[in-house]
């Protein structure tokens, strides 16, 4: 199949070709390819969003500088200044912290971003000077954006009082705190034709990280090429990359135990990895050699022996499991080097969730890969990365127990067997975007860029402009809304349009009941409420839906069905320990407008954390 690129003189001119792919269908939308050029990377244009890419040689802090150079604009409005003001931005939500939120943030720069600064490697260190120079960022900032996933798993860890509600809006909302709640998942011949790596980057930073995604090629001076894919100014191939050995490397986060600031922060020993390993074995090696700060978890895969292995490791231990060759797939969701699925801390719902995720993962894994099935492709990880489906009803959710989420913000598919990489382009959830075919050498042999041996593709071309896609978006919309701190009055405008779309999704009820119980709209949360409680079935969910309906019945005056409420909840012994206990509270204290202000709502999981 031939391809064209635009002419450089014809970039971002209208009259330039519509589309570089063969078109599959006469409805499918064009993606266009605007070429790289030496002061400007490459450009490609999807109906959902543009996807950049870029060839950098050198060394690495030269090859750091002509990220900055090149991706200047894209780096000012991208994630790092979000991550860098992200913590103060954080505390000054909540009253409480307002007074200290200044001291804390500089307390963080100050001792434990510069802590971890002082561990990162030499060649890094030049890295960041240069990448702070080119970009026009100070050098303070741009550290405490790199660093920033480290320093706030150290505050919490030493102040896990911040937890609180009273502190911060909720600890298992990724908008709020930073836990990469990632998912993998991995098919082997003979369920395919060559192995295949399919990854979701589940982050916060919702349109930040995904609307500016960024595929660079590296071509290091000493070293193998390897691709990334990131956003801009996420420099290094620590999170998300292949190399020109086919080697393949994505990253968890998991619970542990203790952190280490004397450890190296994450991404630096992958990138390391990229360059230098072509095995598993020698990828491993090091990573051992650089002792993290923080539970990693590294999936690695070989492409042309199709070998795997889960690499897990903390400050406190490591476990490196080497897939058996007899499983032709495996997965990795959030998995745990220090407990079962069971067993995630209580207090922190976030790994209970991710945990859970994983019998889903594997489940379609063994209905599309199993025993009989014709071997799969790209298209068909794509479709797990993309799930909406509840496990139990087999109807689309928008958002609770699925694979994608409105924190979908990165997505690929490793085909490492032909040094490719599909890279999902535009905004969260990037699963259900258009994916692009990109090769470490569609140039030549050390300059990648856009694959024309492949062709694009989208898992369900009419999801975006059906109801479902639509009132998604809105609730996606509210997400990051609520994060910018706009209004619940506005914020319930949102949810309640998208409800008129979608009324099929109890979640949807629920946080529109919770958002006007936050505002003292009791008879509105009431309804939504009675309304949600016709639609599930979970006694748990139940449990806390009747807690919530309770709130709203005493905020009416309506006190004694309240407290018939609490004491059913009560004899039931359903839901979790959170409700309970404030079913037991309610039965001798009413709920209160007060209270109902004070609510911290989990806009990702529709509930009170």
């Amino acid at each position: 199949m031939q391809i064209s690129q635009d002419k450089p003189e014809e970039l971002g001119n209208d009259s330039a070709p519509t589309s570089p792919w063969e078109r599959g269908d006469f409805s499918d939308p064009p993606c266009v390819i605007h070429p790289e050029q030496a002061p400007r990377p490459g450009r490609i244009v999807t109906p959902q969003g543009d996807l950049l890419f870029l060839n950098l040689r050198g060394s690495f802090a030269s090859m750091a500088g002509q990220t900055g150079l090149r991706l200047r604009d894209e780096i000012q409005q991208g994630p790092l200044p979000f991550f860098a003001r992200y913590l103060d931005t954080l505390l000054k939500r909540r009253t409480r912290l307002t007074r200290l939120s200044g001291a804390v943030d500089l307390f963080t720069r100050h001792w434990v971003t510069r802590r971890l600064a002082q561990n990162l490697p030499a060649e890094y260190r030049a890295a960041a000077v240069a990448l702070a120079n080119a970009s026009g960022m100070s050098l303070d900032d741009l550290l405490s954006g790199y660093l920033m996933h480290e320093s706030f798993l150290w505050v919490l860890d030493k102040y896990p009082g911040l937890r609180s509600p009273r502190f911060i809006d909720t600890p298992t909302d990724p908008e709020s705190a930073p836990y990469l709640g990632n998912t993998t998942a991995i098919v082997r011949p003979p369920a395919s034709e060559s192995i295949l790596h399919g990854h979701n980057v589940d982050y916060f930073g919702i349109d930040y990280w995904d609307r500016r995604a960024t595929v660079t090629f590296y071509h290091p001076d000493e070293g193998m090429d390897y691709v990334s894919v990131g956003s801009a100014g996420i420099i290094g191939g620590g999170l998300t990359a292949m190399n020109a050995a086919g080697l393949t490397l994505t990253v968890h986060q998991h619970h542990c135990d203790a952190l280490d600031l004397d450890g190296v922060p994450v991404g630096f020993a992958g990138d390391m990895a990229m360059r230098q390993a072509h095995t598993i074995e020698e990828a491993v090696a090091i990573l051992r050699n650089h002792p993290p700060v923080a539970g990693w978890t590294y999936v690695l895969c070989e492409g042309d022996t199709g070998r795997g292995a889960i690499y897990r490791v903390s400050p406190e231990k490591e476990d490196l499991e080497i897939i058996a060759d007899s499983r032709s797939t495996f997965s990795a969701a959030h998995p745990d080097i220090t407990q079962d699925i069971g067993e995630a801390p209580a207090d922190q719902p976030v790994w209970q969730r991710s945990l859970r995720n994983q019998p889903r993962v594997d489940a379609f894994l063994e209905e599309r890969f199993g025993p009989g099935a014709a071997p799969g492709g790209p298209r068909d990880i794509a479709t797990i990365l993309g799930d909406f489906k509840d496990p139990h009803s087999g109807r689309e959710r928008l958002f609770g127990n699925t694979i994608a989420g409105p924190n979908t913000v990165a997505s690929v598919v490793f085909e490492p067997k032909h040094r490719r990489v599909w890279v999902a382009a535009g905004a969260s959830p990037s699963s259900r975007n258009w994916y692009i075919p990109f090769s470490l050498t569609a140039i030549d042999a050390h300059t990648g860029g856009p694959d024309p041996s492949a062709q694009p593709f989208i898992v369900d071309r009419g999801w975006h402009p059906s109801a479902h896609g639509q009132a998604f978006e809105l609730y996606r919309k509210a997400c990051v809304r609520n994060w910018e701190g706009e209004s619940d009055g506005r914020l319930l405008i949102l949810i309640e349009h998208a409800l008129a779309l979608y009324p099929h999704e109890p979640n949807l009820h629920i946080l529109a009941g919770l958002i006007a119980l936050r505002i003292g709209r009791s008879k509105r949360a009431e309804g939504a409420f009675r309304r949600s409680l016709e639609q599930i079935t979970n006694r748990n969910r139940r449990a806390e839906v009747g807690l919530y309906l309770a709130w709203a019945l005493d905020l009416q005056g309506q006190r004694a069905a309240a407290k018939y409420l609490y004491k059913r909840i009560l004899r039931d012994g359903a839901g979790p320990p959170s409700t309970l206990k404030r079913a037991q509270q309610g039965r001798w204290r009413k709920f209160t407008l007060a209270h109902a202000n004070a609510l911290p709502i989990d806009f990702t999981a529709a509930d009170i954390p």
